[in-house]
């Protein structure tokens, strides 16, 4: 199992990954990044998606870095940012701020909000916390599903009616589901070589079915029904079966006879053309016949059918010069 992930929000720092917008129009530029390695986590989650970048996972350290441009001021209104994640146990405080002059109110760092008056300018805070337990699991007639929290709300900023103005949101998996889409790359993977390495077309069919299969239960947060059908296909391309190569008749006797039934046709023509050449091409058509001879002797341990026929192209050759 993975160990938890931890995520950071600031605002208005230097961020070396491509920031996020809020879902309105206060919160400019957020970053999610785990606590401890300050790793990028994604805000979304992706079955098909994968890359260095971590998910969000529950029960996961958050520092989030967000931005805040308030672009008119309001006299006597107050603005609060509220988190719904819990406190952290790796820092001893849930708000930084960074933007040292901005008037909040009453601040305290370690309550899960903070207040400030609606002031032009630009805020700039750190929030530190957890992502909650839980929150990916649920029981249905007690099968335990893991499904991707979507768009669980982890900081707003509400106006002073209490209505929220903007927020910031991110999907949440936890080490099952995370698990389980590694496994599901893995196998993508050993199709992808199955389809490039010349394994049988009806059986890259049939695994690609089954990963569709497993992906379609995993969403459904049968986690273990999709790791179950994704461990019935091979790690290794060398355990699929591959397409059959030619035959040793394909490969060998049938362009030979082809060579022959053009040959004795140019030499046909030759023939016609200029009898002056007789002799060298009876010399030819000799050569012809004791090559046949060779052939026809190693057909009859392969293809009778074959052998038959060889053996007739041979008696018209040793017709056609007097043999």
């Amino acid at each position: 199992m993975l160990p938890t992930v931890c995520f950071l929000v600031s605002i208005l720092v230097p961020i070396m990954s491509t920031p996020t917008i809020g879902r309105g129009q206060w919160i400019t530029k957020y970053e999610v990044r785990d606590l401890r390695s300050g790793v990028p986590a994604t805000p979304s989650f992706n079955w098909d998606e994968f890359g260095n970048v971590m998910p969000v996972l529950e029960g996961g350290e958050c520092n989030i870095t967000l931005t805040a441009n308030v672009t008119i001021t309001v006299p006597n209104s107050v603005l609060t940012l509220t988190t719904n994640l819990e406190h952290s146990t790796v820092v001893d405080r849930y708000w930084e701020l960074r933007t040292r002059d901005y008037p909040v109110i009453d601040y305290n760092p370690n309550r899960p909000y903070v207040k400030f008056h609606q002031i032009k300018g630009i805020l700039t805070l750190s929030l530190y916390g957890k992502v909650p337990q839980k929150i990916t699991e649920e029981s249905i007639d007690g099968i335990v599903l893991h499904k991707v929290r979507y768009s669980y709300i982890a900081l707003e900023l509400r106006s002073p009616s209490n209505e929220t103005l903007d927020s910031i949101e991110f999907d949440v998996a936890d080490n099952a589901i995370y698990d389980c889409r590694n496994l599901l790359k893995a196998k993508k993977d050993v199709l992808d070589a199955a389809k490039n390495g010349g394994v049988t077309r009806k059986y890259t069919d049939l695994f690609e079915q089954v990963i569709a299969r497993a992906k379609i239960e995993a969403n459904e947060g049968f986690i273990n029904k999709a790791n179950s059908l994704l461990n019935l296909l091979p790690s290794e391309i060398a355990d699929l079966p591959k397409e059959p190569s030619a035959s040793f008749m394909e490969t060998m006797f049938i362009p030979t006879v082809g060579g022959l039934a053009v040959g004795v046709m140019l030499i046909g023509l030759l023939f016609v053309r200029s009898k002056s050449r007789l002799n060298y091409i009876l010399s030819v058509l000799g050569d012809q016949i004791k090559e046949l001879e060779g052939l026809t002797v190693k057909a009859s341990k392969v293809d009778k059918l074959l052998s038959t026929n060889l053996d007739s192209i041979k008696e018209k050759l040793k017709s056609l010069v007097g043999m």
